[in-house]
């Protein structure tokens, strides 16, 4: 027993953290401690309820038909698993998502899966993420203060919350300019190149057909289609919430579309037959609109 107090005080001591995972605040580390320790070493985050509805929706979007841990929402948020529980029944009742029990061969329930069924959303990169709110850099504003820290400081004379409400007015400009500044794309945009050429005996390529073709998909999903021997992927990404294309051709990674300049692909297939050379090229211009 002796052991064990002196271990829990030993946790108590060193545990820098304020809330230990509750009341729905989340500390994240903060990068900047390492070379400054008058800094805090770890950044409080806490979003609104909304906020946090928005976030698990699009966790589910970006997972949907698969196995959810109501669990690790709940450590992700500093929440309970009831609150969890709670936001999934309104998404529910909201005909947002489908919630599908799976069991065991003998009956018995194993766990659930969610699957999104709303009305399809466009990525536009500025989708309220987990990555975004552990981002510790705070690009959309999330409150990142504590209460406690500004409550009607008194100064003397009176009791004030100053600088409680510039903190809130600075976060509200942060979340103003990061839905500003984001560009919208809607859809990727392929313009692709087919050529079928023979090899000539001064190393030249002749080109035998050609064929053009262009195609354009919105940022909804994923997407794949076959051109000729060439089979096309389109993986969509959030990466920093800027909208990415990867873009796949026959399994291997080829490039990543980002913006609105063309992105030039090309990917190539050489065989011989009856003693003689050939090539199978595609050319791909890709581009977010």
């Amino acid at each position: 027993m002796i052991g064990k107090k002196k271990f829990k005080e030993f946790i108590y001591e060193y545990d820098d953290t304020r809330y230990k995972g509750k009341y729905g605040f989340i500390e994240i580390e903060n990068p900047a401690y390492e070379y400054d320790y008058t800094q805090e070493k770890y950044l409080i985050r806490k979003p609104t309820p909304q906020e946090r509805k928005e976030i698990i929706i699009n966790y589910i979007i970006d997972n949907s038909g698969k196995r959810i841990s109501i669990n690790y929402l709940a450590t992700t948020f500093a929440v309970s698993d009831r609150t969890i529980q709670k936001i999934l029944k309104e998404l529910k009742e909201e005909n947002l998502i489908k919630i599908i029990p799976t069991f065991k061969k003998d009956g018995t329930q194993r766990f659930n899966i969610y699957k999104y069924i709303g009305k399809p959303r466009i990525k536009t990169g500025k989708e309220l993420t987990i990555d975004l709110l552990y981002n510790p850099d705070n690009p959309y504003g999330f409150r990142d203060f504590d209460w406690e820290d500004h409550k009607f400081p008194y100064d003397g004379e009176w009791y004030s919350n100053d600088e409680l409400e510039e903190l809130k007015i600075k976060n509200e400009q942060k979340r103003k300019e990061f839905l500003q500044e984001k560009v919208i794309y809607k859809s990727v945009k392929l313009k692709m190149k087919y050529y079928h050429s023979i090899k000539g005996k001064d190393n030249v390529y002749t080109i035998l057909n050609q064929y053009n073709l262009v195609k354009e998909y919105e940022l909804l999903k994923d997407f794949n289609f076959k051109f000729y021997e060439f089979e096309i992927v389109g993986k969509i990404i959030n990466i920093d919430s800027n909208v990415q294309v990867e873009i796949y051709c026959n399994n291997e990674l080829i490039g990543v579309v980002k913006d609105n300049k063309y992105k030039f692909l090309g990917y190539y297939l050489r065989y011989e037959e009856d003693g003689r050379e050939y090539s199978k090229d595609i050319d791909i211009e890709a581009r977010l609109i």
